[in-house]
């Protein structure tokens, strides 16, 4: 690669760390070997990533005064620049903090904030803290450009005394911020103008319940992420479900979910739980679901476990969303759904169709997606320091600024009789110790510039009323900063408090936004579902009829629809009209296939049963009727599975598999792939393996059995034996070690 690069650019160097920087240096060294160049941009001051060994703001002078690297170039060739204007903030956040910060570097307050924190550290290590604070903020201070200068800017900090709890002061916090988001703020800003900055998840998830509970609206990080939507995820447990009705926790997951299912069925969340308590260990939820609350299971589920043999997980998807009205009950939520039915449309292009393959695609992937964010989304924003670095906003809130030091941990070099031993950091251990606690006070200071330097217009802040000598770092360093002075009544500002202005026709504009977006979002709902229903039907009649049905019931429903009989939830009811079957991925039908995956289906119901609780005829029934695409081949299919069962039944070992034991069993491995064995018991002393096998013996069934060994020998001290049972054949064949 060396040879190939003549240019070497980097950005954000200062978020560098020596391992990486060890790297760079070698393609920098060969460029600049043969007449090439190394340009590198970054600001000591957000040097904010030393927590995960970067950041290292030494790193910066040094590789451009004394490296292998400067020494490949000629003095005159060197050339180093500082950005003299800010281009982002007002005169009053620019003025604000060229104040601050330069008093940081020149003034006695960092030996102060030393004394404080690692008084017993040596001279050595106290003077190298301050004299890094002093390089990085020294002359620090921006100028402010012509277009910049007649804009009015406003900052303004105030104490809040503290008292009590910790919780008890973060509610004080927050009735100030509520006063200051209903009063000043939101009267003359729209929401996206405003983002509160915070140092840690746990803070922003304060701060976003309280602002949600007074129905202001708000974008977090995690509030984003489509796994971690309540909605999305009670939607996941009822397609997991459906997949693998064992599953009592994905069968709890959705069936607690106020937003999709108890909001449906008319069921309360105290209902639920009460009936949860009353189940034995052990029981098959569903079961025992379908015992008590028979008309919900068969109006509501029970219809979505007999096509999931056919349906595809967008179908599925489709269907549900549809039939438990998500959209109309929650349109709020409406671009979490839309992304989410994306998603399983990609899944569906990725050759993950079915809803197997669609719930392991989502297991890998899921975590990671969240929905598009458009700037002009009417929320105020709510994100950690960190993630803030390299934006700006109209109006920046910090509510907290009490950043405490955390204690110290991690492993750390000891030197003793000249041989070095890693060792455990604790706070005996002074110097190193001393030095970790300096580390993190750089930090702290890094992320305040960082904080500060954020808003384009209006900064606010709050702080803690603390007595000197309980402060922590960035409490104390800011009382004692002489250009920061706070009132007799504990406010601190920098020009004129904006006055309140009319936002009538702000709101009007901002409400014919909303309906047009929502009209919108309507018509990509009708366009995709028209779509998939175009993918599987090019008959008119169909169509027709399809639209006549909906008619109808909209029409009974606007009539009386207090006298109608609900109607059990009829998915894809459409489909089986059909002369044509597809397989769900859109190949052609692969019988032998989906004959395997009945017979399994069969085998599963059987093993739910105890022996002869029911007749072999109503699970060969009950299967079927799950697998419409397998109709034509009905008589032949039901002659076969009644062998298959019946033998199963009757044959002594192979029953003493089945009625004992655990079926659908998944295993995770090291590297996070989830295996699932078809059936696992266990006695005294053997841990047996079996896998259910329709047609003819293949080398690969052993190869299987073998990787699902070793999975089991590293959690059972049992010795494990293999069990193909062949169910065509009607023989077993057992796989020792």
């Amino acid at each position: 690669m060396g040879q190939r690069i003549e240019h070497v650019l980097i950005d954000e160097f200062q978020d560098t760390s020596n391992e990486q920087w060890n790297i760079l240096a070698n393609l920098s060294e060969e460029s600049l070997s043969k007449g090439g160049s190394l340009y590198y941009v970054g600001d000591k001051k957000q040097a904010i990533y030393g927590w995960r060994d970067g950041g290292d703001a030494k790193l910066f002078d040094t590789v451009f005064a004394n490296s292998l690297v400067s020494n490949l170039v000629e003095e005159e060739e060197k050339k180093q620049e500082i950005l003299g204007f800010n281009w982002r903030s007002t005169k009053e956040i620019v003025t604000f903090n060229n104040d601050f910060f330069s008093f940081l570097a020149e003034s006695e307050s960092v030996k102060d904030l030393v004394t404080k924190l690692a008084s017993d550290a040596s001279y050595a290590l106290q003077n190298e803290f301050i004299e890094n604070i002093k390089n990085t903020f020294y002359e620090c201070s921006q100028a402010i450009p012509k277009k910049n200068e007649q804009l009015a800017g406003y900052v303004r900090f105030q104490k809040i005394p503290k008292e009590g709890k910790k919780s008890e002061n973060q509610k004080e916090v927050l009735a100030v911020l509520e006063k200051l988001l209903k009063e000043e703020l939101l009267p003359r800003r729209a929401y996206k103008d405003i983002a509160i900055l915070v140092r840690d998840s746990t803070e922003a998830k304060i701060i976003s319940a309280h602002l949600l509970a007074l129905n202001i609206p708000v974008i977090t990080e995690n509030s984003l992420q489509l796994a971690q939507h309540p909605l999305i995820e009670q939607m996941l447990g009822f397609l997991a479900f459906i997949d693998y009705p064992m599953d009592n926790y994905a069968f709890v997951q959705f069936v607690i979910g106020e937003q999709f299912f108890l909001e449906e069925v008319g069921l309360t969340k105290n209902t639920i739980y009460e009936w949860i308590l009353r189940q034995k260990k052990g029981k098959n939820y569903y079961k025992a679901f379908k015992e008590d609350f028979a008309s919900i299971a068969t109006r509501y589920i029970e219809p979505y476990y007999q096509q999931s043999g056919l349906m595809s997980a967008y179908d599925m998807v489709w269907e549900i969303v549809k039939s438990f009205h998500v959209l109309e009950r929650h349109p709020e939520n409406r671009i979490f759904v839309l992304r989410f039915l994306e998603i399983v449309h990609i899944a569906e292009q990725r050759k993950a169709g079915d809803l197997a393959s669609f719930l392991d695609f989502w297991k890998k992937y899921g975590k990671d997606e969240k929905i598009p964010l458009a700037e002009n989304t009417e929320a105020v924003r709510i994100m950690t320091i960190h993630k803030s670095k390299g934006l700006e906003f109209p109006v920046v809130i910090i509510p907290f600024h009490d950043w405490e030091m955390r204690r110290e941990s991690g492993i750390t070099e000891l030197v003793l009789d000249e041989r070095a031993y890693l060792v455990r950091l604790n706070s005996k251990m002074l110097e190193p110790a001393s030095k970790k606690r300096l580390e993190r006070a750089k930090e702290m200071l890094h992320l305040l510039y960082v904080a500060w330097t954020r808003p384009r217009e209006e900064l606010y802040g709050f702080l803690y009323d603390y007595d000197l000598d309980k402060a922590p770092p960035i409490n104390f360093i800011i009382a004692k900063n002489e250009n920061m002075p706070f009132s007799a009544d504990g406010f601190f500002e920098l020009g004129t408090a904006p006055q309140k202005i009319a936002q009538n026709m702000l709101k009007k504009d901002t409400e014919q936004e909303d309906s047009k977006q929502a009209e919108c979002e309507q018509e990509v709902v009708q366009v995709l579902s028209t779509l998939k229903t175009s993918q599987k039907t090019s008959e008119e009649e169909i169509g027709k009829e399809l639209s006549m049905q909906e008619t109808s019931v909209q029409e009974l429903k606007i009539t009386n629809p207090e006298i109608i009989e609900p109607k059990i939830i009829e998915p894809m009811s459409w489909l089986p009209t059909l002369r044509v079957f597809k397989h769900v991925l859109g190949d052609s039908f692969h019988f032998a296939k989906l004959r395997g995956e009945a017979v399994h289906k069969a085998i599963e119901l059987l093993s739910m049963q105890e022996k002869q609780a029911i007749s072999l005829e109503k699970i060969i029934e009950f299967t079927l009727a799950s697998f419409p695409a397998l109709y034509e081949k009905k008589e032949e299919l039901t002659h076969d599975m009644h062998a298959i069962l019946e033998w199963m039944q009757n044959d002594k070992e192979v029953s003493k598999y089945i009625f004992s034991g655990r079926s659908e069993v998944e295993i995770l491995d090291e590297e996070g792939n989830i295996h699932r064995i078809d059936h696992v018991m266990e006695d005294e002393k053997n841990l047996f393996i079996i896998e259910y096998k329709t047609g003819e013996e293949r080398e690969e069934h052993t190869g299987q059995i073998e990787r699902y060994r070793k999975l089991m020998e590293k959690i059972s001290t049992k010795d494990i034996c293999g069990v193909l049972v062949y169910v065509d054949k009607q023989y077993i064949k057992k796989i020792m070690k």
